[in-house]
């Protein structure tokens, strides 16, 4: 019995549309040597598509076969997917069939052949897939059979070869040897009596620039570089840098251009940055700009103490010779001299502070560069006495009173501690004032205290237990 090789590859029918300035392909997915598409005793399935290339070309193909066992798509669309099924062949007789497809708007047409063995033995494979890199790579195909079956090995990819290639009796093995990949992954099938043997092939691409890295001047400029590889292997170009831009080459498909700028350099530091290009990097190197640096002021006031003294105004510049002076005589609080402040007596108090600065390190303050304003604080220095500290009350309670000698502005307010104290005159005051209070009778039966706080000093109330007469009668014997 003869057998023809087939594998998982493109048959290519081509021919003119009648007429028209357009030319169809149908394409399908087994192609024999001998122009015929061949199969295994086993049910087995294909596909195939029509393109075109031209114009005036009509959308529909129609596919039919008058071969009971082939089972074919009916119509398709112009670069669509249609398929074929093969029925198993359980006879012992080989067996041919057609495939008839016709486009009626321009009369093109063609017929496939379909070849299928008889009745194939089956055979079981130690493994069905394999996946080798780039590289290559080879192995034996272990083949489990009747003693009396007949099998053999098919395959069409040239880059695979099969160690031996005649028909084998019996159990039995095969060699196979997949060549290096130098391009795009890729596929194909060894049948074996019906069973697939599958090999997917990694991408075995290598990309090569013409250089790895390139020196810029602050200024900026564009620049390019080149990728060679082969056809059908993708790469891209991704900058890993905000101030590089790809412009060519942000997708390609065989040797081809990358094309980047570069942005000026706007700070006082040399940068680096790169592009990465198919796995690799390419480095920019560039130069630091020049900038007279700007001068900056900020500003942090420390809170001033009541006693005065020297005043922190917190002062960060972001040179060391920028310079800056308060500016004297102008809206400053009358407390405060400068860097000094006057001791404060009173309550607490705040006022703004002006600055003139020199724009860039080394040029004297100017108003004509500003003149920032601080705000300043200093602590109370407020001193509340009281008249005296305590009072003695009566059982039956009464109104006292007591005064709190302070500086004007000083607030303070007076705040009984307990509920039997009520304050009914100075709850809340500025300078020297008087606190009055009641305090309620007492009738616990024992001597109690209390106080009232003004100013943050402590008034005590010291307050006596009642006198009980005892009703109790004393009988006489």
């Amino acid at each position: 019995m003869k057998y023809f090789l087939s594998i998982a590859f493109l048959f290519l029918f081509s021919f003119p549309a009648y007429g028209q300035s357009c030319n169809y392909s149908v394409l399908f997915d087994e192609v024999p040597p001998s122009g015929i598409l061949s199969f295994f005793s086993f049910a087995d399935s294909g596909s195939f598509r029509v393109v075109k290339s031209g114009t005036n070309c009509s959308d529909v193909y129609r596919f039919s076969t008058g071969t009971p066992w082939i089972t074919v798509s009916n119509s398709i669309t112009l670069s669509d997917s249609g398929f074929y099924l093969i029925k198993e062949n359980t006879g012992t007789e080989p067996r041919s069939g057609l495939i008839h497809y016709i486009n009626y708007s321009n009369q093109t047409n063609g017929v496939v052949l379909i070849y299928q063995d008889a009745n194939t033995c089956p055979v079981t494979l130690s493994e069905q897939n394999i996946s080798p890199g780039g590289n290559g790579a080879s192995g034996t195909i272990n083949v489990t059979a009747d003693a009396s079956c007949k099998w053999s090995a098919r395959k069409i990819a040239d880059w695979i070869t099969l160690n031996p290639s005649v028909e084998q009796t019996g159990s039995g093995s095969i060699s196979y040897s997949v060549a290096p990949n130098n391009g795009v992954q890729r596929g194909a099938t060894i049948k074996i009596n019906g069973q697939r043997f599958n090999v997917n092939q990694a991408n075995g691409c290598t990309f090569t620039p013409s250089a790895t890295s390139a020196n810029f001047e602050a200024g900026g400029a564009n620049g390019g570089f080149t990728i060679s590889t082969n056809g059908g292997c993708s790469w891209q170009a991704v900058p890993n840098s905000e101030w590089i831009t790809v412009n060519l080459g942000s997708n390609w498909s065989g040797s081809g251009t990358v094309g980047y700028t570069v942005a000026a350099n706007t700070t006082s530091t040399a940068r680096t940055g790169t592009i990465t290009v198919a796995g690799q990097t390419f480095t920019v190197n560039q130069e630091a700009g020049t900038i007279t640096p700007t001068c900056i002021y900020s500003f942090d006031p420390k809170l001033i103490p009541a006693s005065g003294g020297a005043i922190d105004y917190g002062i960060t510049k972001s040179d060391p010779d920028c310079q800056i002076v308060v500016r004297g005589g102008f809206s400053n609080p009358a407390w405060v001299h400068g860097y000094t402040a006057d001791a404060n007596e009173g309550a607490r108090r705040s006022g703004f502070v002006y600055f003139v600065v020199g724009s860039f390190p080394g040029v004297p303050p100017s108003l004509a560069n500003g003149s920032p304003q601080v705000l300043v604080y200093q602590a109370s220095g407020c001193v509340f006495t009281p008249s005296q500290i305590s009072e003695a009350i009566a059982a039956t309670g009464g109104d006292r009173t007591f005064t709190i000698s302070a500086n004007g502005g000083c607030q303070w307010e007076a705040v009984s501690q307990n509920d039997w104290i009520t304050i009914n005159l100075g709850s809340s005051w500025s300078g020297s004032g008087t606190v009055g209070y009641t305090v309620a009778a007492n009738a616990t039966g024992a001597a109690r205290t209390g106080t009232i706080t003004a100013g943050g000093e402590t008034f005590t109330v010291n307050q006596a237990s009642a006198l009980f007469k005892s009703r109790k009668k004393i009988r006489f014997f």
